[in-house]
C-alpha cells in the first residue's frame, strides 16, 4: 500500500479502547491482528475500501485488510490494505 509521508497523530479512536484493552488483558492477548470484515470495520470506525464494498474480489488473490492493535498502544496501531487505497488515505486518513 502507498503510505503518505509522515504518520498522523493518533486521532479519535472510533471504538471503546478501554473495553478492548480490558478484554485483551482478561484473555491474555497482547496484540490483535484483525482480518475479518466485521472486526476491521469495527476497529476502523466503519471504514471499508469502496472498491470492495459491494462484493469480494474474485481471482488468484483475495482482499484481506489487516488491522494491528497493541493493547494500550494505539500509537503503534497499523493498517495493511490494498495498494489502491493509498490516495484515499492521503485524502481522508483514519486513526491508525
Amino acid at each position: 500500500m502507498n503510505i503518505a509521508p509522515g504518520k498522523n497523530a493518533v486521532g479519535n479512536i472510533p471504538f471503546d479502547q478501554a473495553r478492548v484493552d480490558r478484554l485483551m488483558e482478561e484473555a491474555g492477548i497482547d496484540v490483535l491482528l484483525a482480518t475479518s470484515k466485521h472486526n476491521t470495520q469495527y476497529l476502523l470506525g466503519g471504514y471499508k475500501f469502496i472498491f470492495f464494498a459491494a462484493m469480494d474480489a474474485i481471482g488468484h488473490s483475495r482482499y484481506l485488510p489487516i488491522v494491528v492493535y497493541e493493547k494500550g498502544g494505539p500509537d503503534h496501531a497499523a493498517y495493511i490494505g490494498n495498494r489502491m487505497e493509498g490516495s484515499e488515505h492521503q485524502n481522508n486518513p483514519f486513526w491508525t
